[in-house]
């Protein structure tokens, strides 16, 4: 199926290259014969249970919190896709948290002062991210093979935490999140 996906893909970017078209597609289901019909998208179930910042309930008040902040939207955005294509999960899930890193330290220059003060804020261990930042190297350098299926899996479930987290941080105006809500996540 993967192959079938990536030769759809294939015809749909040539198609994209010679006419600057932004088109996109998916392939949800498909037929492995006459009589039947077998969905394919892949849902990861887990994510949403990742997500106690807020609710459905509280969507409103998260949307005006995200939707004045344009790159927490594009963050947010680039996460959303990943977990749509599995393709751009590592490269991704990387950008996310970079992003989030830099929105979390306004005024501090020093990448290492901006990381410390980002883990600080969200309770996050350092390992817990450069499992993140360290599994998007091959991708973000044209080699997209080396990340197992589980290591994107992974990758992306913490992600999803760390979104989560920065989230809870701006609901909670931009203080630092309580390890008795939030523990350390190493």
């Amino acid at each position: 199926m993967k192959r079938a996906n990536a030769l759809v893909g294939t015809a749909v970017n040539l198609v994209i290259f010679t006419t600057g078209l932004p088109l996109r597609f998916l392939i949800n289901r498909y037929h492995p014969n006459e009589r039947e019909t077998l969905s394919i998208v892949h849902q990861f179930s887990d994510l949403g249970k990742r997500c106690n910042a807020f609710g459905l309930d509280s969507l409103g008040v998260a949307w005006q919190l995200v939707a004045k902040e344009i790159r927490l939207f594009q963050a947010l955005e680039d996460l959303t896709a990943a977990a749509i294509d599995n393709d751009l999960i590592a490269i991704n899930c990387a950008r996310v948290v970079e992003a989030l890193r830099q929105l979390s330290a306004p005024g501090i220059e020093n990448r290492g002062e901006q990381w410390k003060q980002f883990r600080n804020l969200l309770n996050i261990d350092l390992s817990y991210l450069k499992f993140i930042t360290e599994n998007s190297k091959g991708p973000r350098h044209g080699n997209k093979m080396n990340v197992s299926p589980e290591v994107n899996d992974q990758i992306l479930s913490r992600t999803w935490g760390v979104m989560n987290r920065f989230i809870a941080f701006r609901m909670k105006g931009n203080t630092r999140l309580p390890l008795s809500e939030f523990p350390l996540l190493q």
